[in-house]
């Protein structure tokens, strides 16, 4: 479970610090305060952390008073310990004197108040706990995947560097942007392209209709899970959905005689009695804007099985009553997977209890992200109890 992070200079996050004490946690705050960077920052230094190639300076965006490094530092909790990583990369356009001389890694194991280093790096070298001799990488290159691909199999350190690389790679930030053109079908080729690259490498999909395939295929308890979710006794969203098997004709290649056919899957989805089109199938594409970033929400959350999930606005465009259901659900879910949100609905708010919330803001164009204070806690809480809801009660956290 991520329990801290501190941003230095990435985007709006001049110097942002964020304790994170739940599985559940919206990040709350009027448009353009900086929510969006905070989740881009976690899922940027998840990535870069245990990639194999040179950490991508320009994806850290840019700040208006030239710094001299982008710098994260994250407390992950895990079965094996409490640890603190740090990255620290040069800011690319600083100049001189300003300019920091190479990327810098350091993770640290914390028992009580007292941390012990595992490794730092120092240039092309890495000082690893109990090594007589630094082990050396390329300058750009992060430490934790650099020593997980020379350590011997047998070493003791390969426990918490693997147990710390499983839970970065299962972060991921989800904007649930539904692109101009997607496909509601999927051919057989592409469908076993992904999943060689899936069984062999892990690789997601943002396709609903490649993980729907693969569990109907592959995953069947976890399909029929899925489908009770969205079915009438879970969200209410669906009466049934399933995947047709077609042959399709597709356009020939200069060098074929003859049109050849190919095997298609289409997801077809049956809307519930109360909603419109009830009884009659459709294709993805078809179903209201709401119904789509439901199902999407949904079965990303059950396929991808991630770490930590950072997610946008999951409200937008879907009912108040359903919306209760669905950050329920989510809740229930954030046993195995932490689940961090930005939001502005007071809908919401209004299913939270106040030690999930965030307040985020932003003065002079530096974010602040905080949770309301010990005493700002308790008036919510005999606010809830005796006069309202919990967005009124944060109503006037957001004036200018």
């Amino acid at each position: 479970m991520l329990k801290h992070i501190h941003i230095k200079n990435f985007r709006s996050c001049h110097s942002t610090s964020i304790s994170l004490n739940r599985s559940v946690c919206a990040i709350v705050g009027k448009n353009g305060v900086g929510k969006t960077n905070v989740l881009r920052c976690i899922d940027w230094v998840a990535s870069s952390s245990i990639s194999t190639d040179p950490v991508r300076v320009t994806q850290a965006g840019n700040v208006s008073d030239e710094p001299d490094e982008v710098s994260t530092k994250l407390v992950i909790e895990l079965d094996e310990g409490r640890f603190e990583y740090s990255l620290s990369i040069p800011w690319p356009y600083a100049k001189g004197p300003r300019r920091a001389a190479s990327l810098r890694d350091r993770l640290s194991l914390i028992d009580d108040d007292r941390q012990t280093d595992i490794f730092r790096r120092e240039g092309e070298k890495i000082v690893v706990r109990d090594r007589a001799e630094p082990i050396r990488v390329a300058r750009a290159t992060p430490s934790i995947a650099a020593l997980l691909a020379l350590l011997p199999e047998n070493d003791e350190l390969r426990k918490p560097l693997s147990a710390l690389s499983s839970f970065l790679a299962g972060i991921r930030y989800y904007a649930l942007e539904e692109k101009a053109e997607y496909r509601d079908f999927v051919t057989e080729s592409q469908y076993n392209d992904w999943l060689i690259k899936y069984q062999n490498e892990g690789l997601l999909t943002d396709s609903v209709a490649l993980r729907l395939i693969y569990m109907r295929n592959e995953d069947k308890e976890r399909f029929e899970e899925l489908r009770a979710l969205l079915g009438p006794d879970g969200l209410g969203l669906l009466k049934h959905f399933d995947i047709l098997e077609l042959n399709r004709t597709v356009e020939p290649t200069p060098f074929e005689v003859d049109a050849p056919e190919t095997k298609v899957y289409l997801p077809v989805f049956t809307p519930s009695e109360q909603m419109g089109g009830a009884g009659r199938p459709f294709p993805f594409s078809d179903l209201s804007a709401g119904t789509r970033r439901v199902i999407r929400i949904v079965t990303s959350l059950l396929f991808d099985k991630r770490s930590l999930t950072l997610m946008e606005q999951p409200e937008d465009s879907v009912h108040p009553g359903l919306l209760r259901k669905l950050i329920d659900m989510m809740k229930t879910y954030s046993y195995s997977s932490q689940i961090v949100f930005a939001t502005h609905s007071s809908d919401v708010l209004d299913i939270l209890r106040p030690e999930e919330v965030l307040m985020a803001t932003a003065v002079g164009g530096r974010t602040s992200v905080r949770p309301l204070s010990p005493d700002e806690m308790a008036r919510a809480r005999r606010f809830l109890s005796n006069e309202g809801s919990l967005s009124d009660f944060l109503e006037p956290f957001d004036e200018p």
